[in-house]
């Protein structure tokens, strides 16, 4: 029933409402967002890879697998429950990761690797 929901929507216009409640819901609560309504970034202060691995490991571990900068919406996040408990795992992930830049403990958080550029000339 959903699927057939979503192809009866105007898909390109659901991903954009949608990426746009959600940088609305992030800007809220003070992140900053960069970008599109339908993919935009979350720049950290004073950004390392580390620390952007650790915002990624702590957003998964809340049950949000994102990109190593940009959100990418579709269509079936049209939920404005869905984007709320997105905001809430986003923003319980920086507030993390910022508490740890401030304490210098972003390293010993980290449980993973760190991320490396996917294009890398050797």
């Amino acid at each position: 029933k959903v699927s057939l929901q979503l192809l009866e929507t105007d898909g390109i216009k659901a991903i954009w409402e949608a990426g746009g409640y959600l940088r609305q819901l992030l800007e809220r609560r003070g992140i900053e967002t960069v970008g599109y309504g339908c993919r935009f970034g979350i720049p950290l202060k004073n950004e390392t890879k580390e620390l952007r691995s650790l915002f990624m490991q702590e957003c998964a571990r809340r049950g949000l697998l994102i990109h190593s900068f940009a959100l990418n919406i579709c269509a079936a996040h049209h939920d404005r429950e869905i984007l709320s408990t997105a905001a809430d795992m986003i923003y319980e992930a920086y507030d993390f990761t910022m508490l740890c830049q401030k304490q210098g403990t972003v390293e010993q958080e980290l449980k993973g690797a760190v991320i490396q550029p996917s294009f890398r000339r050797f």
